[in-house]
């Protein structure tokens, strides 16, 4: 009945026994964010927000495979490399370390994500003080390992 106000039931958030399908909703919202950027001569919607599936160069903080995907096995060689002139620097040389590491990921392509509980759930950019906290205890756990080890 939707089609005879020219409302295609292909674009609605459900599916044939009427649940809720987030997915394609999802989607559809992010083509709108993408076209609307592009319209109003903004850079295209490469960083957005929110995505509904992530990239092999992105680093992800909740839900997905962390250990097995690339963005993350980036971000920890990364630490490993800085580890050293992390660990002997002063509070300003560890907060350049930092900004680097952030800077690198995202010249990668790369973002920061965190997904909600549910599988359905969208993944959001988490924000940068976020990610600065989470890299700086990386830091600190690898110095801990390190010191078990010896």
């Amino acid at each position: 009945r939707l089609s005879t106000y020219g409302i295609s039931t292909q674009t609605l958030p459900l599916t044939a026994t009427y649940e809720v399908n987030m997915h394609r909703h999802l989607n559809w919202v992010e083509s709108c964010l993408r076209r609307n950027k592009t319209n109003f001569g903004a850079a295209p919607a490469q960083k957005t927000d929110f995505c509904t599936q992530p990239t092999a160069t992105d680093v992800l903080y909740r839900g997905g495979s962390k250990s097995k995907n690339a963005g993350n096995g980036h971000l920890r060689s990364l630490v490993a490399e800085w580890s050293q002139t992390y660990d002997s620097g002063t509070i300003d040389t560890k907060r350049r370390v930092v900004n680097e590491i952030i800077g690198e990921i995202h010249r990668s392509g790369g973002r920061f994500l965190s997904q909600g509980n549910d599988a359905e759930s969208i993944w959001v950019t988490v924000p940068t003080d976020e990610v600065r906290s989470k890299i700086t205890q990386m830091f600190r756990n690898r110095r801990r390992n390190r010191k078990k080890k010896s």
